[in-house]
């Protein structure tokens, strides 16, 4: 018998959940995954398509070069999710264009129209507990060399009173850790010292300011049915592989699993499987994946044996890494991810339609993933390795407890939930059997 944290192994390193559930930190740049022109639904119920954020005009009085470089690149979008807020979650690139190293001192989100004032400020520790260097999503950082990119990864949550604003301001306050060379100055950092002694350096603020998504986030249906599946490694402050899985595909950099969940099968006792760590003996194992909308199978992959728990896994490419796996078109310019499918248990094809609810497939132990479970994430490409992860809420489920990575711990009794999008390490009940 075994609970979560067999699984899952310790929190907060580069392969953590990713090296025990399921490292898909990088998905398939090359998987056939055609262009459907008809969409999976007629008239779905979101109605604007998603696309990259794009920046406000801005009324900053500019004296001269800034110190560092911002964007947004993608639109946030408001998500209500199960703690009954809703959420804004997106990254902020910082690169250094000084000639010295610079630290991040705050990064503070307004909103836009003004009206709501601070929505969430990083300070001190927090700065670096949430920013990464662009490569390596393991180890935080305050401080940025030359010409280096740092993504720091943000969640406002808001409570029901706040309203969603049209826009959101990100301001980044940094300060030089030594003189810029006379012939690259730039405002404010001149004259700099480093921390060994002189002047305290001066802090200079850079702002970026970007819409939120107007558009309405996708309702669907459950990807899966009956009671005890963990939510692991999804959205929305955790640092986990989806959440911190930015990489540059294609020349661009991609975050395809920002809203991604891992879920795991566990019983009301909180354990994943029972007897010998063999995939037969996991809860969810070859357990039925639906459809969760009416919609068109536009990418099928199939024929990947499944792995041997407990010994090595071979090499992969981008195409193996996701496993057996299934996209769908849902319409508007939204697809469904599905991976880890049991080989052969893949009962549709490219081309089909499928209507929501509709049984797809068995959930399994395939591509890169160390126990048997199912990936799931909408994105707004055919192709996930070139796609960002977009929100979802599912129209109707239980939030059953909450998961730790040593126990779970069950609510005294189900809450029934609609519309919601289940935070990392919750416990949800779906319905049927």
């Amino acid at each position: 018998m075994f609970r979560i944290a067999d699984v899952t192994g310790r929190p907060r390193r580069r392969r953590s959940f990713v090296s025990s559930i399921a490292v898909l930190g990088m998905c398939a740049a090359t998987v056939a995954c055609g262009s459907s022109g008809a969409s999976g639904s007629e008239s779905p119920d979101w109605g604007t398509e998603w696309s990259s954020a794009e920046r406000l005009s801005s009324t900053a009085e500019l004296d001269g070069p800034s110190p560092v470089a911002l964007s947004i690149p993608f639109a946030p979008s408001p998500v209500t999710a199960t703690d009954g807020r809703n959420h804004l979650t997106f990254e902020v690139h910082v690169t250094n264009t000084a000639a010295v190293p610079l630290v991040v001192q705050r990064v503070q989100i307004d909103s836009a129209d003004g009206a709501d004032g601070v929505l969430a400020n990083y300070e001190g520790e927090s700065v670096a507990a949430n920013m990464n260097l662009v490569g390596d999503n393991a180890t935080p950082t305050d401080r940025l060399q030359p010409a280096q990119l740092g993504v720091f990864f943000v969640d406002v949550a808001m409570d029901e009173a706040t309203p969603v604003p049209e826009g959101v301001q990100a301001t980044v306050s940094v300060r030089a850790l030594g003189t810029p060379p006379p012939d690259q100055p730039i405002p404010g950092l001149a004259g700099m010292v480093d921390e060994s002694g002189g002047p305290v350096p001066a802090t200079l603020d850079t702002s970026v300011t970007v819409p939120v998504f107007e558009g309405t986030v996708p309702v669907i249906g459950p990807p899966l049915r009956g009671d005890g599946w963990a939510a692991m490694e999804g959205c929305c402050a955790d640092n986990t592989h989806h959440r911190r899985g930015v990489w540059s595909v294609d020349g661009r950099l991609l975050n395809f699993e920002r809203y991604a969940i891992d879920f795991l099968g566990v019983d009301r006792e909180g354990f994943a499987y029972r007897g010998d760590n063999t995939k037969e003996n996991y809860v969810g194992y070859r357990a039925d994946v639906l459809a969760v909308a009416d919609a068109e199978v536009v990418s099928v992959l199939d024929g990947q044996v499944e792995n041997v728990i407990g010994e090595p896994q071979p090499e992969r490419n981008l195409t193996e890494a996701t496993g057996n796996h299934i996209v769908l078109d849902l319409g508007n310019g939204v697809y469904a991810f599905y991976g880890h499918f049991v080989p052969g248990s893949i009962s549709v094809k490219e081309g089909d339609h499928v209507e929501k609810g509709a049984v797809m497939g068995q959930l399994g132990n395939s591509g890169q993933s160390t126990a048997p479970h199912l990936h799931f994430h909408l994105m707004d490409n055919t192709n996930p390795a070139l796609a960002e992860s977009v929100p979802f809420e599912f129209d109707a489920f239980d939030l059953a407890g909450h998961a730790t990575l040593e126990d779970v711990t069950y609510l005294p009794a189900p809450e029934p939930r609609t519309d919601e999008m289940p935070l990392s390490q919750t416990v949800v009940d779906f319905a049927g059997e």
